[in-house]
């Protein structure tokens, strides 16, 4: 919260106040609430028929009778993204079909998990789960927002974008975090492709998107409470490589982000080119090496 009200003043004259409260350690600080129990969902087997637990987060409802399926959008391993159109009123959205062949199973639920608990905000910089179909023999699908507007890092490659900007766009990366912080979700793949933009990009108008939670997992604590690896090269906090992590690393990864659009490059060693004082205290803060 004192990280975003720093960002509020950034954002009106850029005037120097005390980022000492805006380090990692502030952002991070989570509410207390309880947690899922995840323990049925993820010790089941990667390609497990869906147990009566799990079924309850899907329908049995038609896809194709509540949608109807446009061009797609993007391909990988387990799956297709397509455009797609809500048939009753229009609603433009993004299909996510999983073969359930090759899907990992406890991986896809944990996902729609976290969606789902990070999803009651109704943040507008966090992706939505609209909805979730299992009724065909082949494919799971997950219904979600549609973001238009491209990745992130594109507006920097094509278009002048002012520091002011920037620091309007990072606002909002780091208040999807906030929010997924404060339900006890730890995002853990935080990098300008999944920080897409809701629509084409227009100045003062929020518009960025934090998607991807497949590798998102359930966490009260800042420093500690996750193990495990993950992320993107480049944007992992130095502490997820020493075994325990928390919400923290979240943050530094925004911090990544952050110096990619300021200054076109991942952190190297000082800054290669001189910023506004406070704007460079406040990223050195965002990528501080031990936030303890």
């Amino acid at each position: 919260m004192f990280l975003l009200l720093f960002l509020c003043s950034v954002l009106n004259d850029f005037s120097l106040v005390a980022v000492a409260v805006a380090c990692r350690l502030s952002l991070s600080l989570l509410l207390a609430g309880p947690l899922l129990n995840l323990s049925k969902i993820l010790s089941a087997s990667p390609r497990e028929t869906l147990s009566e637990l799990e079924r309850e987060m899907w329908t049995r409802r038609s896809l194709r009778e509540e949608y109807t399926l446009g061009h797609v959008l993007g391909q990988g391993q387990f799956g297709i993204v397509y455009k797609a159109r809500r048939k009753r009123d229009g609603a433009h959205a993004a299909v996510k079909s999983m073969d359930r062949r090759r899907a990992n199973m406890s991986a896809l639920q944990n996902e729609i998990q976290c969606m789902k608990r990070v999803g009651r905000m109704n943040h507008p910089n966090v992706l939505r789960l609209l909805d979730t179909f299992d009724s065909d023999a082949r494919f799971m699908h997950l219904v979600i927002d549609y973001c238009s507007g491209g990745e992130l890092a594109n507006i920097v490659v094509n278009n002048s974008v002012t520091q002011r900007e920037v620091m309007s766009l990072a606002a909002q990366l780091l208040s999807a975090l906030d929010v997924c912080h404060s339900h006890g979700i730890v995002h853990r793949d935080v990098k300008l492709q999944n920080a897409l933009l809701r629509a084409k990009y227009a100045v003062g108008k929020p518009c960025v998107v934090l998607v991807d939670f497949g590798t998102a997992t359930i966490c009260c604590e800042r420093f500690s409470g996750v193990n495990g690896v993950v992320g993107s090269g480049g944007f992992i906090a130095p502490e997820v490589f020493h075994g325990q992590y928390g919400t923290a690393a979240d943050i530094f990864s925004a911090g990544v982000c952050l110096h990619i659009l300021l200054l076109g490059s991942k952190p190297d060693g000082p800054f290669r080119q001189k910023l506004p004082r406070d704007i460079g205290a406040f990223l050195s803060s965002l990528l501080e090496q031990d936030p303890r």
